[in-house]
């Protein structure tokens, strides 16, 4: 019998889901920037107005940008493995609490003396689930993470 619950796992299909939208977003911006430098003069016979070619090339590389700041998110792949996660199991230790509207650092706990960090408003892939919005690290939990380079990619709780 597993006494074990998984609370939340980054290799689900739901947490994968999760990058898709920021690739999608990344790749319209750079198509809409390359398609604006291509048909800039048609464009400005069209609407029959000057628009600088330099809004196309800023549209690109805010793609780019926008790209390489989600790289932890679109590379769930690399952590979908987790080869070279650690496990880390204990009682949970909550030292600091972010509140249900945020304006702080996230909820901040401590097991077997692996500190983390958990904040709802991050854009990062992991568990993110704070206690006012409805997370299960609260204190005196018994619980199991698989945590990679900082991100924590699973959580168990003992039923």
């Amino acid at each position: 019998m597993n006494e074990w619950t998984t609370v939340f796992d980054l290799t689900s299909r739901g947490a994968r889901a999760e990058a898709i939208p920021h690739l999608i977003g990344s790749i319209v911006l750079m198509i809409g920037g390359l398609a604006g430098i291509i048909f800039h003069n048609w464009i400005i016979r069209k609407l029959d107005t000057r628009i600088p070619r330099s809004i196309f090339g800023i549209m690109i590389l805010s793609g780019l940008f926008w790209c390489a700041g989600h790289l932890d998110v679109i590379n769930y792949a690399v952590l979908k493995n987790a080869k070279n996660a650690q496990v880390v199991e204990g009682i949970v230790h909550v030292s600091h609490r972010q509140p249900y509207q945020g304006h702080t650092s996230g909820d901040k706990i401590n097991v077997d003396g692996h500190p983390f960090e958990i904040d709802y408003f991050n854009a990062a892939p992991g568990y993110k689930d704070t206690l006012a919005h409805g997370g299960v690290l609260g204190e005196g939990t018994y619980a199991r993470i698989h945590h990679c380079d900082g991100v924590i990619v699973k959580v168990e709780v003992k039923k």
